[in-house]
């Protein structure tokens, strides 16, 4: 069974932070510990339950800061959650994704013939499938659409709050925009598959490296340029 026992988090002003921390502190089993890069001059909030590693960190972007706090997890724990630290768990949000990732690890290797990369919950503000608005066409079940209680594969997960295996994971590209559907994509290549959680969390949104969009495709776009390997990824995506 691939147990998750680490959460990963990079912030820089730390913003949203405490209620993302209070809602692990209510909803995450207490053995999971939490591992936080940041540049905050000081933290005045911890969790009651869980286990925090703090480190300072000078990284510029998302790619970058996520795999200094990923690396520094891994040296412990074989499975973690990566999360954005504007989003809010719910009180199931754990106990789905812990459940469906280990049942995903367990069946799609043996039955279907791939390895498992992200398995990423949904969310109101998100890209691709896992937005719960995806449905809203679709049938109603109670006050949800049908298709949110099924997990679903797909080619990208955003990794406002997803699950991956040390044995899976993949550093990012050192950049903000794109380095998630790079990733995905790298990790196809290589023969893995990810999937739509049925799990949910709520997603404050561009809160942490910013919402001028057309600047951070600039900025990415100037560093996969130097990158013939990228350029081609970028053509698949």
């Amino acid at each position: 069974m691939k147990n998750i026992t680490a959460i990963c988090i990079a912030t820089v002003h730390g913003k949203c932070l405490p209620v993302l921390m209070k809602s692990i502190e209510c909803y995450v089993p207490s053995n999971v510990e939490i591992y936080l890069t940041h540049k905050l001059s000081h933290i005045d909030f911890m969790s009651k339950n869980h286990t925090l590693d703090l480190e300072k960190n000078s990284e510029t972007n998302f790619g970058a800061a996520y795999n200094k706090v990923m690396r520094r997890a891994f040296e412990k724990h074989e499975a973690v959650i990566v999360c954005n630290d504007d989003i809010v768990f719910t009180p199931d949000t754990f106990s789905k994704l812990q459940e469906e990732f280990s049942m995903l690890h367990k069946l799609v290797p043996t039955q279907i013939g791939y390895k498992v990369g992200w398995v990423g919950a949904r969310s109101d503000l998100v890209s691709g499938r896992q937005n719960v608005r995806t449905f809203v066409n679709s049938k109603k079940n109670g006050m949800r659409y049908a298709e949110e209680e099924r997990m679903i594969p797909t080619n990208f997960i955003a990794p406002i709050c997803a699950a991956i295996a040390k044995d899976s994971w993949i550093p990012y590209e050192p950049i903000n925009y794109f380095s998630d559907n790079i990733n995905c994509k790298q990790m196809e290549i290589l023969g893995f598959r990810h999937f739509v959680s049925t799990a949910y969390v709520h997603h404050v949104g561009s809160s942490t490296i910013g919402s001028d969009g057309r600047a951070l495709i600039s900025e990415a776009m100037e560093y996969i340029n130097t990158r013939p390997d990228l350029l081609e990824i970028m053509e698949k995506i």
